[in-house]
């Protein structure tokens, strides 16, 4: 019995040591406070609108994949339209995993399926970018809030509905605070001082982003913090980028993580498939950062948002991923050769072995 308390003990112990410690900073550094109670009013809006948008779903969005599958046009667009929707990559990524798993559709359109996921998560990084600007969200935030509680009164649909604005209206409050909170610490942060020479400054970039995003469970988040202190002036538009390569790397561990710790061998390969793309993606963007971001500098001017590091940052970001995808795009059947190569069926050990005559 004490064998099994101790876990507990030792979570909890942990767990009111990591509350002393955060209360102590948040005392110390107001500011410090702002910027983690923006981070949570954000991470916490995610969660809302994507439970809502599930419950409103309910079965359809599970029916609707086993159907939008059977060609890889058509699972490409559903990946760029469900992670447009729900806001969510890893969602998106562990459905498709699972709907492999249990045989509904097959590897090939699970590996469309990704590469459409992470085009339709550029979408939401054009809005965070764009209500990144000095724009105070805080009065749209309030009327959603009261009317998101009311809609919660009127049946299970309702309920669902409410989730969503309720959702939509936490991630408002916490841009907003995420910027006070920046503006407030950014005397004391310097992270462009951070920056090494050359390459090893910007693997350094690259390495926080992964971290960061690990942490927090979610891209988004971690690009919404790099925004957030990009436009503070904490950091360089070269930092961001590579803050934003990192970030997408991030957002495929937890795909890997659940992937390969499941029994079953398709999810196991859309989990490395997932990785590899990012991967790839990653040391491409890396490769080619240079003339990628000239080219974002040249079409940001052309456009008219030259001066803009924020938008900039989204075009950047759309860039990266929609190259990744036209480089993986004709060599899909080949990858899924090589997942089968390299992750082969496991013999049933359940069949007895046939008898030698």
């Amino acid at each position: 019995m004490p064998s099994r308390r101790a876990p507990h003990l030792f979570r909890s112990a942990l767990a009111l040591v990591v509350a002393a410690v955060l209360g102590w900073s948040f005392w110390r550094h107001p500011g410090w406070l702002q910027l983690c109670a923006g981070l949570a009013l954000f991470l916490f809006g995610m969660q809302c609108l994507e439970e809502g948008l599930r419950q409103l779903a309910g079965g359809r969005l599970e029916r609707l994949l086993a159907r939008s599958t059977g060609t890889r046009g058509r699972a490409l667009l559903f990946g760029m339209a469900g992670t447009a929707l729900l806001q969510s990559t890893t969602l998106v990524s562990l459905l498709t995993i699972a709907f492999i798993g249990s045989g509904l559709i097959q590897l090939a359109g699970g590996i469309a399926v990704i590469l459409g996921a992470t085009l339709g998560a550029t979408a939401g990084i054009w809005l965070l970018a764009l209500a990144g600007q000095n724009l105070s969200l805080s009065p749209l935030a309030l009327p959603m809030l009261v009317l998101g509680v009311l809609a919660g009164f009127t049946g299970p649909g309702g309920k669902a509905a409410g989730r969503v604005v309720l959702g939509v209206a936490f991630i408002f409050l916490g841009i907003d605070q995420l910027k006070a909170g920046f503006a407030a610490v950014g005397g004391g942060w310097d992270l462009a001082a951070l920056q090494g020479g050359g390459a090893g400054g910007t693997l350094l970039f690259v390495l926080a982003g992964l971290a960061v995003t690990v942490v927090l469970q979610s891209s988004h988040a971690t690009l919404m913090l790099t925004l957030a202190a990009l436009a503070g002036g904490q950091l360089q538009l070269d930092q961001a980028l590579a803050l934003a390569i990192g970030a997408n790397v991030g957002s495929s561990v937890s795909t890997a993580f659940v992937g390969m710790l499941g029994g079953n061998r398709s999810g196991q390969r859309l989990a490395l498939a997932h990785a590899l793309f990012n991967i790839g993606t990653a040391v491409a963007a890396l490769c080619l950062l240079v003339p990628l971001a000239w080219l974002v500098r040249t079409v940001a001017g052309l456009a008219g948002f030259g001066g803009n590091a924020l938008l900039q940052l989204a075009l950047f970001h759309t860039l990266f991923n929609a190259g990744g995808v036209a480089l993986f795009w004709p060599w899909q059947r080949q990858l899924e050769a090589l997942l089968r190569r390299w992750l082969p069926e496991r013999a049933d050990p359940a069949m007895p072995a046939t008898p030698a005559e």
